[in-house]
């Protein structure tokens, strides 16, 4: 009894145990498969995402330096002496066009003069900006004035004593950095591009250490928002492609391999009350067949019937027969014999043999009835 009970036990907990496994197996697999998963689609988000930023976000600035060049006077009154002006390309030999179509960008000219007494003493003067396409063609234009900022004599003192230290070092220059705005939303023209900007500055007597022409882009709506919250727009970005990713492929799981699982037709053996197969029914039932077709066959040359051959005469035993063939054929579970299969025969064989005895039609009806009563009760055990 003990060692009966002990043995029980410890079959039901080796079940127990290997079941336990099984699904810890399983459980394993299905998560490492899903984080696998999971990791691949989070990198491709994070790819299609970087794509789209670097096809969709423009450089937020660009910087031309301008080499300014004039003709000098060789005297005081020389009326040939020219205005300093640039030629500046905006193109290199890998890009085509710097700005973007349909993209503001705000153009301005950075001028870093001395505080000299010329300058100061020079007052307001024009500065121009030229825009031309790959053809010369002339495009957008714009002219500014410029002023150099006062400062008094005394500030100038105080600011030259404060900052004399930086400015034995070299730290610090007395100097004053303009800003000269312009277009502040330029729209690039998508037919005619600007290649080449020309900068002239209307004044001979102006003073200047550098000038540099930069453009910045004026970013509104989607890249907005991407420029100025980049970490916040990655996220959003990133989880959209994600989700729109992970839609996709519980799509394709379900259209492919669940949809595929439910149409995976699905074989029934059918097997009778006596435990044989409907295929072994089927051999005996035709092995009834064939002899009650040989005894009605001998009771109709017994009683000097005319005897018809099976070519001419439409035997509802040669339909079930065909019927059973053809079912064999094919692959399916069951087969039902229609109403239309079970009266046909009874009326094709009264038109047909309308001078055999009485005792023949009863045998082929009897018969009839048996062998329908047969394969239904076959085929729906």
């Amino acid at each position: 009894m003990i060692l009966s009970w002990i043995s029980a036990v410890i079959n039901w907990l080796k079940v127990s145990t290997s079941v336990w496994v099984s699904k810890i197996k399983h459980t394993v697999v299905r998560v490492v498969l899903s984080i696998s998963i999971l990791a691949l689609l989070l990198w491709i988000s994070i790819f299609l995402y970087g794509t789209f930023y670097y096809i969709y976000m423009p450089s937020i600035s660009h910087m031309k330096p301008v080499h300014l060049h004039f003709r000098s006077a060789s005297t005081q009154d020389d009326k040939y002496a020219s205005f300093p002006e640039a030629d500046v390309s905006l193109v290199s030999i890998d890009k085509d066009q710097l700005m973007v179509r349909g993209q503001p960008y705000i153009i301005c000219l950075q001028l870093d003069m001395p505080e000299s007494p010329v300058n100061q003493k020079l007052g307001m003067f024009m500065v121009a900006l030229q825009f031309y396409s790959r053809k010369d063609e002339p495009l957008q234009y714009s002219q500014r004035s410029v002023l150099l900022r006062y400062k008094s004599t005394m500030l100038q003192t105080m600011e030259t004593l404060v900052y004399s230290p930086m400015l034995l070092t070299g730290a610090r220059e007395q100097k004053q950095t303009l800003i000269v705005e312009f277009f502040n939303r330029y729209l690039e023209d998508a037919y005619h591009p600007a290649t080449k900007a020309k900068i002239i500055i209307e004044s001979q007597k102006v003073q200047i250490y550098s000038a540099s022409l930069k453009i910045y882009a004026h970013f509104t709506g989607l890249r907005f928002i991407m420029f100025n919250w980049p970490i916040l727009s990655a996220i959003g970005g990133v989880g959209t492609n994600l989700l729109f990713l992970i839609a996709v492929v519980m799509l394709s799981w379900y259209r492919f391999l669940w949809v595929r699982q439910i149409d995976r037709p699905v074989v029934v053996h059918v097997q009778s009350k006596h435990g044989r197969s409907l295929d072994e029914r089927r051999k005996s039932l035709r092995a009834v067949l064939k002899k009650e077709r040989t005894e009605v066959r001998t009771i109709s040359s017994s009683q000097s019937c005319p005897v018809l051959e099976p070519e001419t005469v439409p035997d509802d035993f040669e339909v079930i027969d065909k019927k059973l063939e053809r079912h064999d054929s094919e692959d399916k579970t069951l087969f039902i014999l229609g109403e239309e299969d079970d009266e046909g025969p009874e009326n094709d064989t009264e038109n047909v043999l309308p001078e055999t005895s009485n005792q023949e039609m009863q045998l082929r009806r009897r018969f009839d009835k048996k062998i329908t009563d047969e394969i239904k009760k076959a085929e729906l055990s």
